[in-house]
């Protein structure tokens, strides 16, 4: 029976020790990068790294476009969808969809806000002009009392250069200063109704570079 049970301890012992050689040495062995670790003598690497010691990052985006619908970025251990002006980040952060601008305050048109893909368009009712800045509407002279808009009358409403050919004004802007209209995505939109008393602060406006 005594040697039975030494036999029993001697076994025991032998596996603890086959244990203690295969899990707590392998530890710390290698140095992993990037919240790797090590296994036997193996990095084990987290979700968007890869190597050796999981020093190198993963581009997602350059399998299937990250599965994002139009544009993907590349992060440090992860990548992120974006999409192009006029759409936004659908639930499932992959794909676009169109905006609505027309939704929200009618765009900033005076009249009329017509949607088209990945923007929109004011438009005026019958006998009304469109002035420069794309969205405000002026109506027909009533009477030849009412002012007419021509560069003689407040620049036309231009800032700096104002031209009048035919009945209609042009508005451009000094070297060096651009107008607000190419700049659609910094300059927030803003309704104002237009007279000929106010031409001068809403026609037309440019910033300078």
């Amino acid at each position: 029976m005594g040697c039975v049970r030494a036999w029993a301890w001697a076994w025991a012992w032998a596996w603890l020790l086959i244990i203690l050689v295969k899990t707590t040495p392998a530890y710390g062995r290698v140095m992993c990068f990037n919240g790797g670790y090590c296994l036997y003598n193996r990095c084990i690497c987290t979700e968007g790294f890869y190597g050796s010691r999981c020093q190198y990052d993963r581009d997602e985006c350059a399998t299937d476009n990250g599965g994002c619908e139009q544009e993907c970025r590349n992060t440090l251990g992860s990548y992120m969808c974006c999409c192009s002006q006029g759409y936004k980040l659908g639930a499932d952060k992959k794909s676009c969809h169109e905006v609505d601008e027309c939704a929200d305050h009618n765009g900033g048109c005076s009249h009329t806000c017509v949607n088209t893909a990945g923007s929109y368009e004011c438009r005026c009712l019958p006998d009304h002009r469109l002035l420069p800045d794309g969205r405000t509407c002026l109506p027909p002279p009533v009477s030849s009392s009412v002012a007419r808009v021509s560069c003689d009358v407040r620049n036309g409403g231009c800032e700096h250069h104002c031209q009048e050919q035919q009945g209609r004004v042009t508005c451009s802007c000094r070297r060096g200063y651009v107008s607000k209209l190419v700049l659609p995505t910094i300059f927030s939109v803003v309704k104002r109704q237009m007279s000929a008393d106010n031409l001068q602060q809403s026609g037309h406006d440019c910033v300078h570079l």
